[in-house]
Order: structure tokens, then C-alpha cells, then sequence
């Protein structure tokens, strides 16, 4: 049995959450969050092998209590959130101060923290779209649920919620720990697209720069360079937090850290392939440079 409820937003339209630089001397657990006119989109998603509904939520207080007929809950927090709706939510499933202050400041580099029971994730995701930006993805992770924040209002996750919704055994009854691996998966993913598009960008100026020793060309190699270095930036992070969760066994069973391992080998193939086009790109320049001399 499915159910599902929904709001219309204009998703397109609406910012990316604000983050205000944090004063030195503040309190830890201190929020400094921009004043927002807009809610971020609140997903809930209750499933089971046998049962799912889903529904939109405008506050914190309308998450549903706990039912023991669904096996995981997965609320999905996209988009602005001001102090305000961030420290209703933190309340409502008794979130730790100092997790909540790296939700609301949106700098924080990837890592794996524990404040019982919850298991708190930071990792960056490409952007749709994009060709070199990222956005924070902050998951709380324990038995039956697992609470995720989203920096922009774009679902990066929807591959992940139609599997849910098409009833993937697996998936359906994985748990809050499977659940959690398929969005990390689903992050480094998104960088496949990524890098395919610059190294298309690199083989037409591959073509070009030859014959074209213009200022342009070499803006654009520059800019493929540059983004290259932002996304080895936002990965090597990464990198070293799935190392650390193979290697430490926590905070996922075994049966999970077997489909860890293989996110692991996507994440250091996709570096793997940065550091190709870096060198692809370094050696464009100097042929350019020589094009010039």
C-alpha cells in the first residue's frame, strides 16, 4: 500500500540556504544563519519492505511520530532554513549543538562524527547543472531513521527516492544504515557527469588551441583547470572519511561496508580521472604558451 501526498513548490526560483561567516569567540552550538523568507521543502518518507508513504511537511511539528509499521524513516530537509526552523527540527529528534552548528554552516569539509545515537555525515555533492560547484549534504544517521540536509533546493536525491517508490527489496529492507550508504552513493555519483563534461571541454580545446592562441582559449583552459582543482578539493575530504569508516567498522555493519567499499572505488576513479585531465590541461597550457611564444 502507497500513499502519497505532495505540495507544489517552483523549486527553480528559490535560493540556496545562506551562511553567515561565524564570529570568533561565539559559543560552541552557535547558528549564524541569514534571515530567510522562504521554507525549505521537508520530504518524510516512511517505507518498509511491504508498505512506503510519503508526504510534504511545512514545520518540524508535523514530522510523524514514530510507527513501528515502518521499518526506516527518511526525512529529507532541502533548501533555506533559518535559525529558527533549524533548532525546531534539532529539538524535534534531539539533534547535538555542535552537529546542528555544522548543518548551519555550510564550509565544513566531509567527516564522520558520533553523538549518540546518532551518527553525523558531511560530504559534498555536485551540483546539476554545474561543472564545479558543490553543495554540503549533512546526514544524521541511527536505527530507523535518518534525518538529511540539503543545501539547495534541488533533490539530489531523487534517483535514490524512486528506487524507494519502485520497491527495491534491497533497499526497502536495508534499514536506516543502507539507506544512508545509497545517498553517499548518490553523491559521489554525481560527479561522474561532472567530470565527463570538462573532459569533453578539454578535448575541443584539444582541437583548437593549435590553431587559436587567442585570450579566450586560455580562459578556458584556465576555467576547465580551476574547476578541476575544486572538485579534487571537495573529494579528497571524502575520500578520507569512507577510508575511515572501513577501516574503523563504525558506524555500518558489515553487510553494509561491503557496497561502502565499492562507493570507495567510484570516489578514487573519479579522482583518478581529475588528476588525468589536470595533467591534460597543464600540458594545453603549454602548448599554448609556446603557441604564443
Amino acid at each position: 500500500m502507497s500513499t502519497t501526498a505532495s505540495r507544489p513548490t517552483d523549486r527553480s526560483l528559490r535560493p540556496a540556504r545562506p551562511s553567515v561567516p561565524r564570529r570568533p569567540g561565539a559559543p560552541p552550538g552557535t547558528l549564524f544563519t541569514a534571515a530567510v523568507d522562504v521554507a525549505p521543502t521537508v520530504r518524510v518518507v516512511r517505507y518498509g519492505p511491504g508498505v512506503i508513504h510519503e508526504c510534504e511537511i511545512d514545520e518540524p511539528a508535523e514530522i510523524p511520530a514514530h510507527d513501528p509499521g515502518f521499518e526506516t524513516t527518511w526525512v529529507d530537509v532541502a533548501g533555506p532554513a533559518g535559525e529558527t526552523f533549524l533548532r525546531a527540527i534539532a529539538d524535534r529528534f534531539d539533534f547535538h549543538p555542535l552537529a546542528l552548528e555544522d548543518v548551519a554552516h555550510l564550509d565544513q569539509r566531509a567527516k564522520c562524527e558520533t553523538y549518540p545515537p546518532f551518527t553525523f555525515l558531511v560530504a559534498r555533492a555536485a551540483l546539476v547543472g554545474a561543472s564545479s560547484e558543490t553543495e554540503q549534504v549533512s546526514l544524521f544517521v541511527r536505527p530507523g531513521l535518518v534525518v538529511s540536509f540539503q543545501e539547495r533546493p534541488e533533490d539530489c536525491f531523487d534517483a535514490v527516492r524512486q528506487r524507494i517508490r519502485v520497491g527495491r527489496p534491497r533497499l526497502r529492507s536495508g534499514g536506516s544504515e543502507y539507506l544512508a550508504y545509497a545517498l553517499l552513493d548518490s553523491i559521489v555519483d554525481s560527479y561522474f557527469p561532472v567530470v565527463e563534461r570538462l573532459r569533453d571541454r578539454l578535448e575541443r580545446l584539444e582541437q583548437i588551441v593549435l590553431d587559436d592562441a587567442s585570450q579566450e582559449v586560455l580562459r578556458s583552459i584556465q576555467e576547465v583547470r580551476s574547476r578541476l582543482v575544486g572538485i579534487r578539493r571537495a573529494l579528497w575530504p571524502q575520500r578520507e572519511m569512507l577510508a575511515k569508516i572501513l577501516r574503523e567498522g563504525e558506524p555500518f555493519g558489515e553487510d553494509v561496508q561491503v557496497f561502502l567499499r565499492d562507493v570507495h572505488d567510484h570516489l578514487l576513479q573519479i579522482l583518478d580521472l581529475v588528476e588525468a585531465y589536470r595533467e591534460i590541461g597543464s600540458s594545453l597550457m603549454s602548448v599554448f604558451l609556446t603557441q604564443v611564444s
